[in-house]
């Protein structure tokens, strides 16, 4: 949902160095599959794939603190525990 804030504690994340909090989204047709590009400045997950245009990785960075290249499917929809906090 575009409209909600989801806050949580860091204490709250489950796996934080395997969660991203910041991705690097698709900013253009070129950047990967898909339709959806960049039209807000930013990511939400299961929806709006990361972009594959780094040789088919994205920047991504880690609620430990981290920040790593990434392949654009760790952020699909069939990986859920690699962005929501709770899993």
């Amino acid at each position: 949902d575009r409209t909600m804030i989801y806050r949580n504690k860091i204490s709250q994340v489950n796996r934080p160095s395997q969660k991203i909090m910041l991705a690097e989204e698709k900013g253009s047709a070129e950047d990967g599959p898909g339709s959806a590009v960049i039209d807000d400045g930013r990511w939400v997950p299961a929806g709006y794939p990361l972009t594959s245009r780094h040789a088919g990785k994205a920047n991504a960075a880690f609620a430990d603190g981290r920040a790593a290249l990434v392949h654009r499917s760790f952020a699909d929809s069939s990986n859920p525990q690699n962005y929501d906090p709770k899993r």
